[in-house]
């Protein structure tokens, strides 16, 4: 099962609206999230049957901004718990009885209003105990090891997200496939590159599944990337006991404190093993 988001900087494009059309043809997402559509709802609705998918929730844009789309096939069963400019809250159930909450996240642009934007989510977590992941633009960044560019991120805001989404019991997700999820496409001494977009989730979520995976996606036609969290369900694990295990690096264990002493010890303990 595929989670697709992005920020697509507004759907009145062609450029964006194709490139849309491509990404559901190569990844087949099973929940298509959208972010800044910039249209209204009725409009953004029009998408759903050319899109392949047979429901929808949307947010209408306010002025030429914002605006918030999700689209899904009817082999999940979605239910709405709140919507907002910055959210669509849902839950979801899949046939295989699997059952979680997903958040849809498009962070508050404006620095001075963000703070309340983590309490939103703080007050959603108050309301539910069971498996949860958020995925989208949360418009901010957890250290400036996620931020390149001729200014450094200011900490306060940096420690607020932090602080959210410890409060939250919430963990970033990791990724591959480039680091950097924004970019202001300035050049030379101007240009910021950002990790913006990404997804996070409790402990019950990421034991509910037997593998969780987040690409960030190159795209062209908005200064977003696009990120895919692919998840396989428990009936999976006995095939992969037999088959080959293939490592991935989670970009989130090098913030761990241990995290050079842990790697040095296992790079002590395979050379140690015999052959």
């Amino acid at each position: 099962m595929n989670l697709l988001s992005w920020n697509c900087r507004g759907l009145g494009r062609d450029s964006a609206v194709g490139e849309l059309r491509w990404l559901v043809r190569q990844y087949r997402p099973s929940l298509l999230f959208l972010s800044e559509t910039k249209m209204r709802e009725e409009k953004v609705k029009g998408f759903m049957w050319s899109l392949g998918y047979n429901a929808c929730l949307a947010v209408n844009c306010e002025g030429r901004s914002g605006g918030l789309a999700l689209f899904w096939s009817m082999d999940y069963c979605v239910s709405l718990q709140s919507l907002c400019p910055n959210f669509i809250d849902v839950y979801v159930k899949h046939e295989s009885g699997a059952f979680w909450r997903a958040t849809f996240v498009y962070g508050e642009p404006r620095t001075e209003n963000r703070a309340l934007f983590w309490d939103r989510l703080r007050f959603l977590r108050a309301q539910w105990e069971g498996p949860w992941v958020c995925i989208g633009d949360f418009n901010e960044i957890l250290s400036n090891e996620e931020h390149t560019g001729p200014t450094a991120r200011g900490e306060s805001q940096m420690r607020q997200f932090r602080d959210c989404l410890e409060d939250c019991q919430l963990v970033d997700l990791g990724f591959s496939g480039p680091k950097y999820t924004w970019n202001n496409r300035r050049h030379q001494g101007h240009n910021i590159q950002v990790r913006l977009d990404r997804a996070v989730a409790n402990g019950q979520f990421t034991q509910l599944f037997d593998d969780v995976h987040v690409e960030n996606i190159v795209t062209t036609s908005s200064d977003h990337f696009a990120i895919m969290l692919s998840i396989s369900k428990h009936n999976h694990i006995r095939h992969r006991e037999v088959s080959s295990y293939n490592f991935r690096y989670e970009a989130a264990w090098s913030r761990a404190p241990d995290y050079l002493e842990t790697v040095e010890k296992c790079w002590a303990d395979a050379s140690a093993r015999p052959s």
